[in-house]
């Protein structure tokens, strides 16, 4: 059950810094370059999203459906992505140094950053 619904919302270019999203309802919300860093994601629906250029470093993103959102050029150093639902994501370009993906789920039509390995990084594909 998420805690508020802010699907829909336009959220592009909003400090949301350490902000607390758990379980929190973003489907087809806009977070372009919005700056997230430290936030709480846990097991937030982000479903169909506007994340491109995103700041996420160091975000919790556990149990986060990230399904068919748009991450490119996002940054995700340092986050935890550990079980995120990430099919048919577009993480292109994405900074994904020291980030946990064990567990991530990925398909066919997620796309990765060149030379990208997601085996290697621990996620597990459907």
């Amino acid at each position: 059950m998420s805690q508020a619904k802010l699907e829909n919302a336009d959220l592009s270019q909003a400090n949301l810094a350490s902000v607390n999203f758990k379980r929190v309802d973003l489907d087809r919300a806009n977070l372009e370059r919005a700056t997230l860093t430290l936030a709480n994601l846990e097991d937030a629906d982000i479903r169909d999203a506007k994340l491109m250029q995103a700041n996420l470093e160091g975000a919790t993103l556990i149990r986060a459906s990230l399904r068919r959102s748009n991450l490119t050029g996002a940054d995700l150093r340092g986050a935890n992505l550990l079980e995120t639902k990430l099919q048919g994501a577009d993480l292109r370009g994405v900074n994904l140094l020291g980030a946990n993906l064990k567990g991530a789920i990925y398909s066919s039509t997620t796309q990765f950053p060149p030379g990208f390995d997601p085996i290697r990084r621990g996620m597990r594909k459907v």
